[in-house]
């Protein structure tokens, strides 16, 4: 979000990031340019060694990053730059969905934001035009890396998977283990199986999540559109802590818009436990 962008760049001394080593091709800058080494390394890894002529593919944009460092969440929070990715260039794709593994929960400089530390992948579902033909990625990947300061980084990725038969890769086991973090949608069987959203004021809503075990220590992300903020100020519980009611305070972009009706991605973590529901404001 452009708000939170600005706030992350306002508090932190920004650096243009240079080139890493890679598996892939990826460049920051232009020919000559000598800029300081962006303390993260980057990869496109995939499951198998070919397309195995199916319709979809999985690969994963791998992050490993510097120990202390960290990068960010599709919704960083108070501060940070989401990770933006741009397909351009690829051919034989005609549908691209980024899978998110739960985030972490980061407090630091009195700012809560959400992220990743030490290395993340990202699993990708890419829906091929043509199965029967070989696939080209280039990726365009800018997003940020934070510790005692915050880079803003970019990197231009490539890989090409040929047509036909292909085996189980080295990296397989890591794709898929990353799935396995991204949180499933709320419904009834998951652990977290219900998530309504109610109207207070024109400036607070609550939030009310039910579960099948008590929570611990829940978090809740809400999104809307950009530039909506959304602060947790307080947190109940009732039924033995299987059910939890967030108070927040809503400052949304587009300040003459009704809230009713007004939909919402909300995610809730809770350890290792998390789930994702689509919510409409009542």
């Amino acid at each position: 979000m452009l708000k939170k962008r600005c706030l992350s760049m306002f508090i932190a001394v920004c650096l243009m990031a240079g080139s890493a080593a890679s598996k892939v091709h990826a460049t920051d800058g232009p020919i000559g340019f000598q800029a300081p080494r962006a303390p993260v390394q980057t990869d496109l890894i995939f499951e198998r060694s070919g397309t195995d002529n199916r319709s979809e593919v999985v690969l994963g944009v791998q992050f490993v990053l510097d120990p202390g460092w960290k990068t960010y969440w599709r919704s960083p929070g108070d501060a940070g730059i989401p990770p933006q990715f741009d397909w351009d260039g690829s051919s034989n794709i005609e549908k691209v969905e980024i899978l998110w593994p739960r985030p972490t929960r980061i407090e630091s400089f009195g700012l809560t934001t959400w992220g990743y530390e030490n290395e993340v992948v990202l699993p990708v579902k890419l829906t091929l035009a043509d199965p029967e033909k070989p696939l080209q990625v280039r990726m365009s990947a800018y997003f940020g890396v934070c510790k005692d300061v915050c880079i803003p980084v970019n990197r231009d990725l490539q890989a090409d998977l040929p047509a036909g038969e292909g085996d189980a890769t080295y990296h397989a086991r890591v794709i898929s283990d990353y799935r396995a973090l991204v949180p499933p949608k709320a419904t009834e069987g998951t652990a977290i199986h219900q998530v309504t959203a109610q109207i207070r004021t024109k400036d607070q809503i609550s939030v009310t999540v039910a579960g099948s075990s008590g929570f611990k220590n829940p978090s809740l992300i809400l999104e809307g559109e950009e530039g909506d903020l959304f602060t947790v100020r307080d947190v109940t519980y009732s039924d033995n802590g299987k059910k939890a009611v967030f108070q927040i305070e809503a400052d949304l972009a587009r300040k003459e818009r009704s809230l009713s009706g007004y939909p919402l991605v909300a995610t809730i973590v809770d350890g290792e436990q998390a789930a994702e529901a689509d919510i409409l404001l009542e």
